[in-house]
């Protein structure tokens, strides 16, 4: 025989209530929502005109969450979330909204779970393992105070937090294509200038791209990826982090050749703050001997750019070559081998003709 439990008649109070409360508004409209799973109900704004309301087709998701008394500490509700649904509400492109109802005194305050994100990276980064994740509403950000203002801004997309996430799904759809460098720079540039928090937000989506073609995948598969890795480290390479760094150059037992362009774009436009890393070393712990061999060149030869050092060496104009256990193999025809193959092997060039003159030389796989 079918069962009602207690929660699920608080839960069912809870969202009679909010649904009541949004309808009753005079500028918003409450419709339910079929399916079973999923978010609650939808919120749709509906200003007023006279005795009639005009919807705009601008839309809230809601998801109430309802218990009989409120968890009410230090001027703010404390309310317990599923990890999973969180991630959930993050693929949205319409804001959603948790509304957390207290049946008992009939009071319901509302966060907006996508902004509420974008404030914690660090925190949710820190704790991956957890199932569950525990929110904080200020006691103020009631329902309804929200339905006459602050939820009119997140609906019409003008808060401050709804034009970053908007930037930011734009640089995931230009993070992939070259042919969208103009845009994946302007929207850069605009994340930028907004201070967004976690700006490497942008930085790890090309990382992860890189990353997710494999360990050896084809050079025409990541060189396509070199103009927005070129212009993350130019717009953002102040904040990379040594970590960062290593996970965008390495691949296994070797490295991506793509990847080095970006760490050349760091000398180039930050080499300060590409000093401060102890990349030298860095690389050299992580048993990558070549890329440590390149921060050491360009470390040493901090006044030319990586082009100016590819031509200095093909030129024979910089006498010391040698760094750890590799050297750049002089004879003949590395002058021609430097001129020739930079057009299409970049920065990766030096890398190519080194030789092993000390110690054990590892065996190493083809270079991405």
């Amino acid at each position: 025989m079918p069962i009602r439990t207690r929660a699920q008649k608080t839960g069912d109070k809870g969202q009679n209530y909010v649904s009541e409360l949004v309808d009753g508004h005079p500028n918003w409209m409450c419709r339910a929502q079929d399916l079973d799973y999923g978010v609650d109900l939808e919120a749709e704004y509906a200003p007023a005109e006279g005795e009639m309301q005009r919807p705009a087709g601008k839309l809230l998701k809601l998801q109430v969450k309802a218990t009989e008394v409120a968890d009410i500490r230090d001027q703010v509700v404390h309310v317990s979330l599923e990890r999973s649904f969180l991630h959930y509400a993050q693929q949205f492109r319409l804001p959603v909204i948790l509304v957390h109802v207290d049946t008992a005194t009939k009071s319901a305050w509302w966060l907006w779970l996508q902004a509420w994100s974008l404030e914690n990276e660090d925190r949710l980064a820190l704790s991956l393992d957890s199932a569950s994740i525990t929110v904080h509403i200020p006691l103020h950000q009631s329902l309804e105070a929200g339905l006459d203002h602050q939820l009119v801004d997140v609906v019409s997309g003008i808060h401050v937090s709804a034009m970053v996430l908007a930037l930011r799904e734009l640089v995931d759809v230009a993070a992939s294509d070259s042919r969208h460098i103009r845009l994946f720079r302007g929207v850069l540039a605009l994340l930028d200038e907004m201070e967004a928090p976690n700006r490497l937000r942008s930085a790890e989506k090309i990382i992860e791209l890189l990353v997710s073609l494999g360990s050896n995948p084809g050079l025409w598969q990541t060189s396509s990826l070199i103009p927005q890795i070129i212009a993350t480290v130019e717009r953002l390479g102040d904040m990379f982090t040594k970590e960062q760094i290593l996970r965008l150059v390495l691949r296994e037992d070797s490295y991506s050749r793509a990847g080095l362009e970006g760490l050349a774009t760091l000398y180039d436009r930050w080499p300060a703050r590409a000093k401060e890393m102890q990349l030298p070393s860095a690389f050299h712990d992580a048993g990558a001997e070549q890329v440590s061999w390149y921060c050491s060149a360009r470390e040493h030869y901090t006044h030319l750019g990586g082009y100016e050092l590819v031509m200095g060496f093909e030129a024979g104009k910089l006498p010391v070559a040698h760094f750890g256990n590799l050297q750049l193999l002089h004879d003949d025809d590395l002058a021609y081998r430097l001129f020739s193959k930079y057009p299409t092997r970049g920065n990766s060039v030096l890398l190519d003709n080194l030789r092993w003159v000390g110690g054990t030389d590892p065996e190493r796989s083809d270079t991405t």
